[in-house]
């Protein structure tokens, strides 16, 4: 037995099996256009990724061809130091015509790859060390024992986030943000990003938001679990962040979101991490976000800094 149902947004009747309906109802029509936005969002969310990849890219080229020179060489003209700072600045403009070339793409998996085997040595929240900072005091300050270092690891969500995060104590506290990132990504390179964290860091994660209608939730769940034993294995220090509220994002989406907070915060229960929600410091709030509704702005980005730098201090102290 059927009837006609009106639609809730088209306000167009439709001949539907009285079993099926659902109040209020909703249309083929307009299921379907619902489902095409979603992967309209998806697709954006997608492009802006790609293009902070390509950002990431250009800046390798440059720096793993040297261009990238200190200042107080270039600055030194008339001195030993100002001498050799001119001799690799004039190798670097030689160099600049190979530059013009535009880049070959990279994927995501070979870029990280990149950008680790690049910061090899390079501590303080992915910035230069500075004067006096050897890789040998780094060192000595694990096996001494006065700071234990603390390591935040993530897609693209988190940039900016060490503004705040290493204030004074940049050798003990790193950002280690790889836009595009998925759970499997973090994962595989997780050894190698704690590999000079020293004994029994504190290492916090925020990723997923990647994976969100690109992975199977079966799967997804896996890699998560996964990734945890990874993380038990290197550190009992261990914070989850949870993944943020998306102003543009439609129902269906929201709903994903929501349900794997959920479910990540009974994993963390179950193995002894910490989880961090952000829910509702972010939900309704599109004065916190850019634009494209997924990355955060400044003031996003300093709320974001200010939870996981506390709840760093609290697992460190």
């Amino acid at each position: 037995m059927g009837s006609q149902e009106m639609c809730q947004y088209c306000e167009m009747w439709e001949f539907v099996d009285t079993i099926d309906v659902e109040d209020p109802y909703s249309c083929s029509k307009c299921l379907r256009l619902e489902e095409l936005q979603l992967r309209i969002d998806e697709l954006e969310t997608q492009l802006h990724t790609l293009r902070y990849i390509r950002e990431g890219e250009y800046y390798l080229d440059v720096l793993c061809q040297g261009m990238v020179t200190p200042t107080s060489l270039t600055n030194s003209v008339g001195s030993e130091q100002g001498k050799e700072g001119v001799a690799i600045s004039e190798a670097g403009r030689g160099n600049q015509e190979e530059m013009r070339q535009e880049p070959q793409p990279l994927s995501l998996t070979s870029m990280t790859e990149a950008l680790t085997q690049c910061k090899d040595g390079i501590r303080g929240c992915g910035r230069d060390e500075q004067p006096g900072c050897s890789t040998v005091d780094q060192e000595a300050i694990q096996e001494g024992g006065v700071r234990r270092n603390a390591v935040v690891i993530g897609d693209s969500i988190i940039r900016g986030v060490d503004k705040v995060l290493c204030g004074q104590q940049n050798m003990s506290r790193r950002l280690c943000c790889l836009p595009g990132a998925r759970v499997k990504d973090i994962s595989a390179m997780l050894e190698r990003n704690l590999q000079r964290e020293g004994e029994d860091p504190v290492v916090v994660v925020h990723v997923g938001t990647n994976d969100i209608g690109r992975t199977r939730k079966e799967d997804l769940l896996k890699e998560f679990e996964q990734l945890g034993n990874k993380l038990k294995s290197r550190t009992s220090r261990v914070l989850i962040s949870g993944l943020l509220p998306e102003p543009r994002a439609k129902s269906a989406r929201v709903r994903k979101i929501k349900k794997l907070n959920a479910w990540l915060k009974d994993w963390c229960g179950n193995n002894g991490f910490g989880f961090l929600g952000h829910w509702h410091q972010y939900w309704d709030r599109g004065d916190l976000f850019c634009k494209d509704g997924l990355h955060l702005n400044g003031a996003g980005t300093g709320v974001l800094a200010n939870h996981i730098t506390r709840a760093v201090e609290r697992s460190l102290n």
